[in-house]
């Protein structure tokens, strides 16, 4: 039984930094900030500054090894204390998820764009991550090495069929497709990339650049 206990403990270690590897992922891709990174990251004049990156991917990869070197030692557990070992991952599993949507919530992403230049004239509303995206601008770049920005890439609407594609067209896929096949790092924030595939997805929208201010107006298909 002693020794059942000792291998329940390390495999509740393993769940542990496995779950705590895939936060640091997320908070990669998502581009936030977790209260674990030094003070002085939190200061700098960036919503994801490189040398942040830099910290979680060295986090992650010593959580990697930390891992692999636990895996080598993993025997069989008994019945009672398998399942304690999963309610122990679901729970800490939903408190890293919590954790996450806090941190993209108060993430200074939303600092960088200007939500009062986005008038959306649906009658269903928009989400949160949709309102952000858009309120950085069409002509926001996403760091291609080709000089690109969003509006280039998502140009064309014809599934809606609209001559005017300067301002008629659905926003995301071409976004991520271009990134995919560069294969370059996400300039925005995972949830934002979403955002503009959930908008690509919708046929009952357009999205169009104001006349005057730069700024960006959601309306229904048929107005």
């Amino acid at each position: 039984m002693e020794e059942e206990i000792k291998e329940y403990r390390r495999q509740k270690k393993i769940v542990s930094l496995v779950n705590r590897r895939n936060f640091v992922t997320d908070c990669i891709e998502e581009q936030v900030i977790p209260k674990s990174a030094p003070k002085k990251f939190k200061k700098l004049m960036h919503p994801f500054p490189a040398c942040v990156k830099e910290f979680l991917q060295e986090e992650r990869c010593d959580l990697f090894w930390k891992i692999e070197c636990l895996k080598r030692k993993i025997c069989g557990l008994g019945e009672n204390l398998r399942k304690r070992l999963e309610k122990f991952d679901y729970k800490q599993k939903a408190s890293l998820k919590a954790k996450l949507n806090s941190l993209c919530e108060h993430s200074d992403w939303k600092k960088v764009g200007n939500t009062r230049l986005v008038l959306n004239l649906m009658r269903s509303p928009i989400s949160r991550e949709q309102l952000q995206v858009l309120s950085l601008g069409l002509k926001f770049a996403v760091g291609l090495k080709k000089k690109v920005d969003i509006a280039d890439l998502v140009s064309k609407n014809y599934r809606n069929n609209i001559s005017d594609v300067e301002n008629g067209f659905i926003q995301g896929m071409e976004v991520c497709m271009a990134m995919m096949a560069d294969r370059e790092d996400l300039v925005i924030p995972r949830r934002f990339l979403k955002a503009l595939e959930d908008l690509r997805k919708r046929d009952d929208c357009v999205i169009l650049s104001s006349d005057k201010g730069g700024g960006v107006v959601v309306m229904e298909k048929d107005d």
